[in-house]
């Protein structure tokens, strides 16, 4: 599971625009995770800041001396900063949101309840009377007054502190283009995938649900799994859910449920070592004898068809590029152009089909390569080149040309008038001359020859191993997947 992943998402990157596209610049995410930030710049709950210690932080680190600012100005202080361009450049408008709500939630409106406990104005929001010198006390003794400031006081050295700290982390956190994001999320999807028998996938991520026998802790006693619970109790924490970690502590049942579940897998452990060596060494003996002829079919020793073309289709999977196929046609159209001749007249569209069908009916093709690879071939270059082109000329005012029409040559002129920077974007855009796709062809016939399986390879015996080895690593009670009749 974890090579398929790999092999399928390994060309993903991300791009200078925040998407994430494939090797032919498709797009798979407009932006990466939604945010566009990096997990392993993330701090708490998915957000590239813990807040309550960068505000910590900020106390700390920040100037002390001064007047401490009022709730108000606090507000008023960090919506000029937020607003700012910086903030506003390099921020999403969701994060800022997530600051502001912090500012005001944990500091402003915390200042506000302390001073109205000790009798004063909370002054959450600016009267147009006050000003730096007008007493919003309202009376209250010197001690009180020195409670609060002692409780609440921020200066602005304080405050611009922390909103600088949550600007840089931001910008730290988001993810740098170019990052090969897929081969990241296949290896961190599979890998944890391999220490997983087929019985937990439907608990992947819960950490703390036991499973005995793929179920829930069975009935022990009298309608309930321990005497701890009432009589058909059903509850999460009676059938096996253990809410604490070791670390915290466990209960007396999250202890023995923790016990019933561990000592299965010991067993397992025990067991599994000679069932599935001996798995493998039936596959291997079964399998072993099996090999491709030269006439493509997949034979045992004494000469018996097995299969008539091995895989379907006769090619080796070592040698398989994306989705089963010898060759990943972007990636050999993109290195086609970079090696190929750019030097003289680009082909109109219909000239790259004309010369793309003479070079797939030709022997070469014909006789390495078979019907179906060739229509693929063919239906790349239609669809990725030539329609593109179509399209491109026909939004710039010129003739698509995808059909040659009788009265063409190759003096004709199918710009149809448009403006001269019209049609040298269109040529920038779609220019393909003959020796690059010559060359795209010339890889297409060697990467499918070179794909072919060798006659005489020992299929079987690669079958059976690839078979065999992840059975071992399977538990006792996938057996039942895996070939083993005994496991009932």
């Amino acid at each position: 599971m974890q090579r398929r992943l790999m092999k399928a998402l390994e060309d993903l990157t991300t791009q200078y625009d925040l998407s994430v596209r494939n090797s032919v610049g498709g797009v798979v995410q407009f932006r990466y995770g939604d945010d566009g930030l990096d997990p392993q710049c993330l701090e708490g709950e998915a957000q590239p800041i813990q807040y309550g210690r960068a505000w910590s932080h900020a106390l700390s680190i920040g100037n002390r001396e001064g007047r401490g600012l009022m709730p108000y100005e606090i507000m008023e202080i960090t919506d000029r900063e937020l607003n700012s361009e910086r903030f506003r450049a390099d921020c999403t408008a969701a994060y800022i949101a997530t600051v502001r709500g912090f500012v005001l939630d944990k500091v402003v409106r915390r200042a506000v309840k302390i001073r109205e406990q000790h009798g004063m104005f909370g002054a959450e929001v600016r009267q147009e009377e006050w000003d730096e010198d007008t007493d919003l006390s309202m009376g209250a003794r010197p001690d009180e007054v020195a409670i609060v400031e002692n409780k609440t006081k921020v200066t602005e050295s304080q405050l611009r502190t922390f909103l600088d700290i949550c600007a840089r982390k931001y910008i730290r956190a988001k993810i740098e283009p170019g990052s090969t994001v897929g081969a990241v999320g296949a290896q961190s999807i599979g890998e944890p995938g391999t220490q997983m028998t087929l019985k937990t996938f439907h608990f992947a991520g819960v950490a703390s649900m036991n499973i005995i026998s793929g179920k829930r802790v069975p009935d022990g006693f009298q309608d309930r799994a321990l005497p701890h619970f009432p009589k058909k109790s059903r509850e999460p924490p009676s059938k096996g859910f253990v809410r604490n970690s070791f670390f915290t502590g466990l209960s007396p049942t999250e202890f023995l449920f923790h016990a019933i579940s561990g000592r299965e897998g010991l067993v397992d452990t025990a067991v599994k070592t000679a069932e599935t060596g001996y798995m493998q060494r039936r596959l291997m003996k079964a399998l072993e004898d099996l090999t491709t002829q030269y006439d493509l079919s997949v034979r045992n020793s004494v000469g018996g068809v097995v299969q008539f073309r091995y895989g379907d289709d006769g090619l080796d999977p070592q040698c398989l590029e994306g989705e089963a196929q010898p060759i990943q046609y972007g990636r050999a159209w993109s290195h086609a152009l970079s090696i190929g001749n750019r030097d003289g007249r680009g082909l109109r569209p219909y000239e790259i089909m004309e010369i793309t069908d003479r070079e797939l009916n030709s022997e070469r093709f014909r006789a390495d390569c078979t019907a179906a690879y060739i229509a693929t071939v063919r239906g790349f270059v239609l669809d990725k080149v030539v329609r593109r082109a179509v399209k491109i000329r026909e939004q710039h005012g010129m003739f698509g040309a995808e059909v040659r029409q009788e009265e063409w040559d190759e003096d004709t002129d199918l710009s149809m008038g448009a403006r001269p920077d019209e049609v040298a974007i269109v040529e920038n855009k779609t220019k393909v001359t003959e020796s690059q796709l010559r060359t795209f062809l010339d890889i297409c016939a060697r990467k499918y020859i070179r794909a072919k399986i060798e006659p005489g390879s020992t299929v079987g015996a690669v079958g059976a191993q690839s078979i065999g080895e992840p059975g071992t690593q399977m538990t006792l009670k996938t057996f039942h997947f895996a070939g083993v009749a005994s496991m009932n």
